[in-house]
Parts: C-alpha cells; sequence; structure tokens
C-alpha cells in the first residue's frame, strides 16, 4: 500500500541523514561523537540501507585509535552479516590488514588470499595482492 511505502521511505530518510551526521563527524576527526551514531544507525536499523556501512566505518574508526578487537568485531559484522554488499570485500581486507598489524602474518595472507578468491573484481583484491607480495619480502 501507498502508506506502508511512505513509512518506509520516511524511515530510509532518517536512516540516511544519521548515517550522513555520522560521516561528517567521521570527516571532521569527531571520532567519538561518529562512532554513537554509527551505532545508533547499527541498532536503530539493523537491517537497514546504511548498516553494512555504519560497520565498516565504526571498524575504520576503532581501527583509528588502535582498538583491534573492536576493529575486528566490525569488520566481521559486514563480512557475516551483508557478504554480497560492497563493504565486504574491503573488510576482509581490513582484518587482513590488522592481523599484519598484530604481527600474525600467515593470518593476514589467509585474509589476503581469501579476498582475492571471494570478491576477484575488486580494489580490495588489488590491494590485498599487494599485500601479500609485501608479506614475502
Amino acid at each position: 500500500s501507498l502508506e506502508e511505502d511512505l513509512a518506509i521511505s520516511d524511515e530510509q530518510e532518517e536512516e540516511k541523514l544519521l548515517y550522513k551526521n555520522a560521516l561528517e563527524l567521521f570527516e571532521a576527526s569527531r571520532f567519538a561523537e561518529a562512532l554513537e551514531i554509527f551505532s545508533e544507525v547499527i541498532i536503530t536499523y539493523p537491517k537497514g540501507i546504511y548498516t553494512p556501512d555504519a560497520y565498516f566505518w565504526s571498524g575504520e574508526l576503532f581501527l583509528a585509535q588502535e582498538m583491534l578487537e573492536d576493529a575486528k568485531i566490525s569488520f566481521n559484522n559486514v563480512i557475516d552479516r551483508f557478504p554480497n554488499h560492497l563493504r565486504a570485500p574491503d573488510s576482509l581486507f581490513k582484518l587482513g590488514e590488522i592481523s599484519r598489524l598484530e604481527e600474525d602474518f600467515s593470518s593476514a595472507t589467509n585474509f589476503y588470499k581469501k579476498v582475492q578468491e571471494i570478491y576477484p573484481q575488486t580494489g580490495a583484491a588489488q590491494l590485498a595482492k599487494k599485500s601479500e607480495e609485501n608479506l614475502k619480502q
């Protein structure tokens, strides 16, 4: 029905505004505030259109603050819940980068290989290939 359609678009509009707000805070390096709003997007719209992005950017924020365990959880949420989303290959690559930071080079290599196998046509796969080659040196 039209009423249902309108209700959905209102909700999507609210989600979009929240997400946009969080991104602006992120770009302004207001990390704690951005994280709060990304969390709000995730909690309020668990199946929302911006939820995978909210998880991804939360991961980036945690990574920027060297909160590696939290970053892993965020990136894993993208991969587990939204495997077909554009952010999934990027998230897999980021998990490889975190393993590299932790000097767990076999895990890093596994993540890099996985990105290339599962998402071969992506930019993330090309980055993963480079990172994998750098590890070998």
